[in-house]
């Protein structure tokens, strides 16, 4: 610091563990909205078909044949399905009851590490048939740049609010000497690890990018895959980095519906 500069005194707040009295805090508290946390673990053994789950194997019914990349026609390894039955709060289409997420394996593919996604990705609504399933298997591939098939995880679902905190460090170290201590409260109260969930805000990495719709409306963020999700060894459960702790975002927009959603990602 040089001769004629001073260090700017800061304020100092008496009682941390009183949160709504903080501005920032409260603010940020206003932010809140419900979202489904929902924590993926790895399976000790195969999920049935008929059961949302991460992994292992799909329910077929809505296919003839296993998905397949649009730009490399590598077959696709399959992500995620939610049923309306047991997740209610996410966006459901009519006439759909089902939502299944797959990606593409291959790292040389040229939808790879867009804008939109680490990996190219599909998503299918249908309605759900659960009494039997068809009976289609994905051909086993080989290859050095492909993802290994993603193994049967449960959720563990957590239903809870969700804050906008992105601002909350910078917000708070501006203005008061003992701002890691009013953070480490927030946290112990409100925080909620980076994950894999429904609804709520995004855990934006790098800056916000809430994307507009062709229509002119912002879209509404409705889903976040993630790269953070943690087992029993601190790993994914999944095995999916998403470059490296990384998250997909999914938005939808209230106008123009189920023809809008697009997705986002960034990484560390």
């Amino acid at each position: 610091m040089g001769f004629f500069s001073r260090k700017e005194k800061k304020g100092e707040i008496a009682n941390v563990s009183d949160l709504a009295s903080i501005p920032e805090i409260k603010a940020i508290l206003e932010t809140g909205k419900e979202a489904v946390f929902l924590n993926p673990k790895r399976s000790s053994e195969p999920l049935p078909f008929s059961v949302s789950k991460m992994g292992g194997e799909p329910n077929m019914n809505a296919f003839d044949a296993w998905p397949e990349c649009s730009d490399c026609k590598t077959l696709y390894i399959f992500v995620l399905q939610l049923y309306k039955s047991e997740y209610p709060e996410f966006p459901f289409p009519e006439g759909s009851d089902l939502f299944q997420l797959f990606r593409c394996p291959n790292d040389d593919c040229k939808g790879a590490y867009d804008e939109c996604s680490d990996h190219l990705m599909q998503w299918f609504y249908s309605e759900a048939i659960t009494d039997s399933n068809k009976e289609i298997q994905r051909p086993s591939a080989d290859g050095d740049q492909l993802e290994e098939p993603i193994p049967d995880c449960l959720f563990n679902p957590e239903r809870r609010l969700d804050y906008d905190s992105q601002s909350l460090y910078v917000d708070l170290e501006e203005k008061y000497d003992n701002f890691e201590d009013v953070i480490e409260v927030f946290y112990e109260k409100y925080g909620s690890p980076v994950g894999t969930k429904i609804n709520g805000h995004p855990d934006w990495i790098q800056d916000n990018a809430t994307p507009e719709c062709k229509c002119g409306k912002e879209m509404t963020f409705f889903f976040q895959l993630s790269g953070s999700d943690e087992g029993d060894d601190g790993e994914p459960p999944h095995g999916l980095s998403i470059g490296d702790m990384g998250n997909i975002y999914f938005f939808g927009c209230d106008n123009c519906g189920v023809e809008s959603i697009t997705t986002l990602w960034d990484c560390s």
